[in-house]
């Protein structure tokens, strides 16, 4: 019943697990953004380890939208210009997320300017005043 057009609007058969995906991990992507963000402000260690493991689930996630996305060019049917952006969109973003990862991660490594962040030096940060004396 369905004609030609209305493949080009509704895309093939993978265009609607395409666009849960891209909706979930755009959404997961934005989190971990702001808790990058929130590392930023804070500069601390701990900070570091959520950014990272947000990124770390963002990443994940973007690779298997951009899987589905190679999966429906390797279709081929019914893909209009917005979902071939789209498409184009998701793997770039996937390989933009894997760079903020590893920048992420070589601060975790390298430590690099953490040394004067408040806790960090101290190692009575955090204990009662009793337990320090």
């Amino acid at each position: 019943m369905c004609s030609a057009m209305c493949h080009n609007i509704y895309g093939n058969t993978a265009t609607s697990i395409f666009l849960a995906f891209v909706l979930i991990a755009s959404m997961v992507g934005l989190a971990s953004t702001l808790a990058g963000a929130h590392h930023l402000s804070v500069w601390r260690t701990e900070s570091l380890a959520a950014a990272a493991a947000a990124a770390t689930i963002a990443w994940t996630l973007t690779l298997l939208a951009m899987g589905v996305a190679c999966k429906e060019i390797h279709i081929r049917y019914g893909r209009n210009k917005r979902l071939k952006t789209l498409e184009a969109f998701m793997i770039i973003l996937s390989l933009l997320e894997l760079l903020y990862l590893l920048a992420l991660y070589a601060g975790a490594v390298t430590r690099e300017g953490y040394n004067n962040a408040p806790g960090v030096k101290n190692p009575n940060y955090g204990t009662p005043a009793a337990a320090a004396v």
